[in-house]
């Protein structure tokens, strides 16, 4: 701890815990917040914002965007909220419709690939939707 005359300087988490002038401490996965002293006095401020990615298990950068395994882009978003903490979330967007070897097929190009659903092989095309997520879904024949 950090001695300013005989007091010693400490910053306190939501926990009740006090942590030294320069520690990190993580409440969440990938966001990260340090102690600091200032003019203002001593507190957290946020040093790390990223996005969890469950599928990878990594954090991913503000704006950063993949493709995962079933046709979805997903971009990581950072917002503040009303009171001035930081929202983080990760947005999808479906580029289309994954076949048996997860290659993607777009919405309405015509292309007819293989499909297992429940236990049959069926043969598909990947089709827009009407619903509100605008998701496509697979048209499939016997």
């Amino acid at each position: 701890m950090l001695k300013t005359g005989v007091v010693d300087v400490a910053c306190q988490d939501s926990n009740g815990a006090c942590h030294p002038v320069g520690a990190k401490i993580s409440l969440e996965q990938c966001v990260e917040h340090t102690c600091k002293l200032s003019k203002k006095g001593v507190g957290f401020e946020l040093t790390k914002a990223e996005c969890y990615d469950p599928d990878m298990n990594t954090c991913r950068s503000v704006g950063e965007q993949w493709t995962a395994s079933n046709c979805q882009r997903i971009v990581c978003e950072k917002s503040m909220s009303d009171h001035g903490s930081v929202n983080l979330k990760l947005k999808t967007k479906s580029l289309g419709c994954p076949n048996e070897a997860g290659e993607c097929f777009s919405p309405n190009d015509g292309k007819t690939f293989t499909k297992r659903i429940n236990s049959s092989l069926l043969q598909c095309q990947c089709i827009s939707s009407n619903d509100s997520q605008n998701r496509p879904q697979y048209k499939c024949y016997s």
